[in-house]
């Protein structure tokens, strides 16, 4: 059966499913966004996810002071086509591209994100809270139901605790981008794509990636947040074409 993609709709979030009872609520935050900002009220139509590949349809059933609950009357169920693809970032100094770059990734379908910092790059951790809020706010707005999964693990090398196919992204790759993802990329298996800092790679990351598969996205040299960007899109593409 095809899958129904929504539009036009306000979308929540919520983990609390009770399955017994065919319902589910709402607290925290999004519960003060519907009631207080939405002004939803009993008996109200709206349509939340679980962040697992489902969107319910749901009424209203009653408001208390901190939840609301909603009896769930249809499930549209997704499959999540870049489960095993991971995008490995490298923390940027300028924070609203960084954020920009992990927006647009999730509206195009993607969920698996680390983040690294690069030696030749702002040194920072990340501030995963700011972060997921932003990935939760990006989910919900593109009307996605798969709950992006986020991590940093300090230095590029701490890559190494993965067990996935490795492949980064270099001015100078052997493998054209496109050409790479018609005769050799393999989706059925855990893919890791790096992307460098805006100054590239260090000799030390180099070194740590000299086994695995360098790829070319463009001739001339892109800017980090354009190049996770661009090599989403070609993936999405690459996916629709061959789905």
């Amino acid at each position: 059966m095809a899958q129904v993609f929504l539009s036009d709709i306000d979308l929540f979030y919520s983990t609390v499913l009770q399955k017994e009872l065919n319902q589910i609520k709402l607290i925290d935050d999004e519960f003060n966004h519907a009631v207080k900002v939405m002004r939803k009220t009993i008996d109200d139509n709206i349509f939340i996810t679980n962040g697992n590949g489902n969107i319910f349809d749901t009424k209203i059933k009653s408001i208390e002071k901190k939840h609301l609950i909603c009896s769930i009357l249809k499930t549209y169920q997704y499959s999540n086509q870049f489960n095993n693809v991971t995008f490995c970032l490298p923390i940027l100094k300028n924070k609203e591209r960084q954020e920009f770059a992990l927006e647009k990734c999730i509206e195009l379908g993607f969920t698996n994100f680390i983040y690294y910092s690069s030696e030749k790059s702002f040194k920072s951790k990340l501030n995963l809270d700011r972060t997921n809020k932003i990935a939760l706010a990006a989910m919900k707005q593109s009307l996605r139901s798969f709950h992006p999964k986020i991590e940093f693990i300090g230095e590029l090398s701490n890559l190494g605790k993965y067990e996935s196919d490795i492949f980064y992204f270099d001015q100078k790759g052997k493998n054209d981008f496109r050409k790479f993802l018609k005769s050799n990329f393999d989706l059925s298996k855990e893919i890791i794509l790096v992307i460098g800092s805006e100054s590239g790679f260090s000799e030390t990351e180099l070194k740590y990636l000299e086994n695995q598969t360098s790829l070319k996205l463009a001739e001339n040299r892109l800017r980090s947040e354009t190049a996770v960007i661009y090599s989403a899109i070609l993936l999405d593409s690459f996916i629709r074409t061959n789905s």
